[in-house]
C-alpha cells in the first residue's frame, strides 16, 4: 500500500485542478480482491483496506473473482455513481 499511497499523493495534486463549471470528480474505488481467502492468508485486512480507502475519500469493496463475489456489484456501483455525478451536478458534494 506504500507505493499506492505515493502514487495517490502525486496524482491527487493533478486531478480535478480546475474545479470549474461542469467539472466532475473522478470516481475512485479501492477493491480488495480474494475475499474468499482466510484471514491468515491476507496481506491487508478488511478494516485496514476500508480505512485506507475512507481516508482518501474512495469507495471500498471486497471481491472474489474465483467465487464471483461482488465483482459485478463493484462495476455497477461505480457505473451508477458516474451516471449520478454526470446527470445531477448538485450531488457532487454528497457523493464522496
Amino acid at each position: 500500500m506504500e507505493a499506492e499511497d505515493r502514487k495517490y499523493r502525486t496524482s491527487s495534486a493533478r486531478v480535478g485542478g480546475g474545479g470549474g463549471y461542469g467539472a466532475v470528480p473522478p470516481v475512485k474505488m479501492v477493491v480488495g480482491n480474494k475475499c474468499d481467502l482466510g484471514r491468515e492468508l491476507r496481506q491487508v485486512s478488511v478494516q485496514e483496506g476500508g480505512k485506507w480507502a475512507k481516508d482518501r475519500r474512495c469507495g471500498f469493496m471486497e471481491t472474489s473473482a474465483r467465487k464471483m463475489v461482488n465483482v459485478e456489484e463493484t462495476f455497477m456501483g461505480m457505473f451508477c455513481l458516474c451516471i449520478v455525478l454526470v446527470t445531477v451536478p448538485s450531488s457532487l458534494s454528497s457523493c464522496h
